[in-house]
């Protein structure tokens, strides 16, 4: 999603570079092109911190499954699924998968010691 978000972050530097390049007193060349990018910018970091953006819905193994093999032919898009993802729920995912990882580690350490203590 930070990917998704910072997508303009190089034709915004382009923009500056070819502004600083020449005289002080000329017009900023693309003006209306930057700010209609960090309106943009602005609106969708708005939406992912609260509402959330809508996209297709990475959480959902079918559809990311779906996804990983589309060819990107527009006509298909309509067969994923869409959801709202913002950073809370991105973030309880992250927690949740934490968790599952570390509750499996704490249950192949005690397999472990208990087939050590068997041995002995």
């Amino acid at each position: 999603v930070e990917g998704y978000l910072s997508r303009f972050d190089e034709e915004l530097e382009q923009i500056k570079v070819k502004n600083s390049i020449g005289a002080k007193s000329k017009r900023k060349q693309h003006a209306s092109r930057q700010d209609s990018i960090e309106f943009t910018q602005k609106i969708e970091k708005q939406d992912f911190d609260g509402a959330g953006l809508e996209m297709i819905d990475w959480f959902d193994n079918k559809t990311l499954t779906y996804f990983l093999s589309w060819g990107g032919e527009l006509r298909f898009l309509q067969n994923m699924k869409i959801a709202r993802i913002n950073r809370n729920r991105i973030l309880a995912q992250i927690e949740a998968e934490e968790k599952s990882d570390l509750m499996e580690d704490q249950t192949e350490n005690s397999t472990t010691e208990t087939s050590s203590s068997m041995e002995t």
